[in-house]
């Protein structure tokens, strides 16, 4: 464990907290869609803003479309703190809590399909 915690200190102390955040959102997303997944009926509503019925209903598959985002998302963010690490902290720091807000976004967007199927 504490092998694992140490690959965080390639990052700067002011970003670690974002990066934890960051995992742990895609942990909780992941978990959430593999937990329900089997449980789910044949076809979610993965696109439920659509305006054709017909596209909005989706084979559950899709459904791990969303932390599949999530994980690219956080990989992105971390891959980018590396390449960036000269680049302001401030800069950093707005995107590394940017990309933890859209990661929130999906996790929420999960717990609602789940919600609506339920």
């Amino acid at each position: 464990m504490k092998n694992k915690l140490a690959l965080l200190q390639i990052f700067k102390p002011e970003l670690r907290t974002p990066v934890i955040v960051s995992l742990v959102l895609t942990l909780m997303t992941a978990l959430t869609v593999a937990t329900y997944i089997n449980f789910a009926q044949p076809q979610l509503p993965i696109f439920y803003s659509l305006s054709d019925a017909q596209q909005v209903l989706q084979p559950k598959i899709w459904f791990f479309l969303l932390p599949g985002a999530s994980l690219i998302i956080s990989l992105i963010t971390m891959i980018m703190i590396v390449i960036f690490d000269s680049t302001a902290n401030s800069m950093l720091k707005l995107y590394t809590w940017a990309s933890v807000s859209s990661q929130a976004v999906l996790l929420m967007a999960a717990l609602r399909i789940v919600y609506i199927t339920h």
